[in-house]
């Protein structure tokens, strides 16, 4: 006789195969040029699945009581979708709940290298999966959840406003600018992902800056020249003011 559990999951198998799928979990991390972030995970599931789904969004309110949250639909599968702001990467890599966290000898999470014209960004992100997920399954059971993974999907994406310097991105799109990970296998086997990315984020303050410095210097250059150029017929003061006045009108 079948377990109650090995029923739920013979039904679960089912309603995947003759269905485009039946859970997706994913975790998409937008960074923007500004160095805004913004969070988007969500959760959903067949019906089956809903008590599953709506302990999900106790735990993202209690959780995370500032992100946004609402209801999405796809397909046959319903859940949710919480969304986060953050107004930089380090108010991000700091924030509780998130995936951007140091792991002591595993992952390093976000590290900053700042410069004048633009920052380094590091990502290193472990996803550690749980080693006694089929551990206390008999062979039927393993047989069943084995079944059920080619219906599951989860990953995670990381969109950049650039392309990144390196990345171990199982899919790149957009140009080289969206990196996905394909954790789905990682956490039905029990086995780790590790996300991993280097990217800049231009400072266009500094830019500019730097833009106006250069071309003052550049302006007072051009007029010494033509001012040098004036004084061998006038007085090299005139001429000097006159050249700058020139350049300037330029």
């Amino acid at each position: 006789m079948f377990k109650r559990q090995n029923l739920f999951i013979l039904l679960l198998i089912f309603v995947c195969t003759t269905a485009s799928g039946c859970f997706r979990i994913s975790s998409d991390t937008a960074i923007h040029k500004d160095g805004s972030v913004d969070i988007k995970n969500t959760m959903v599931g067949v019906p089956l699945l809903a008590e599953q789904i709506q302990e999900a969004r106790e735990s993202a309110k209690k959780n995370h009581p500032n992100a946004s949250l609402k209801d999405v639909q796809d397909g046959n599968m319903s859940g949710i979708e919480e969304t986060t702001h953050y107004k930089t990467i380090d108010e991000m890599a700091k924030a509780d709940g998130n995936m951007f966290k140091t792991v002591e000898g595993k992952a390093k999470g976000v590290q900053q290298k700042k410069g004048w014209l633009y920052d380094t960004y590091a990502v290193d992100v472990l996803f550690e999966g749980k080693r006694d997920t089929q551990a206390n399954m008999d062979q039927d059971e393993r047989a069943m959840m084995q079944a059920m993974l080619s219906s599951v999907r989860a990953d995670v994406s990381l969109s950049l406003p650039y392309a990144p310097e390196s990345n171990n991105a199982d899919k790149v799109t957009d140009g080289g600018t969206t990196l996905v990970w394909d954790l789905a296998s990682a956490l039905m086997n029990g086995g780790d992902k590790s996300i991993q990315a280097t990217f800049r984020i231009w400072n266009m303050t500094h830019i500019y800056i730097t833009i106006g410095i250069a071309v003052v210097l550049m302006l007072v250059f051009l007029g010494g020249l033509i001012g040098g150029f004036l004084c061998r017929k006038g007085s090299p003061l005139q001429f000097s003011i006159f050249g700058l006045g020139l350049v300037a009108l330029l």
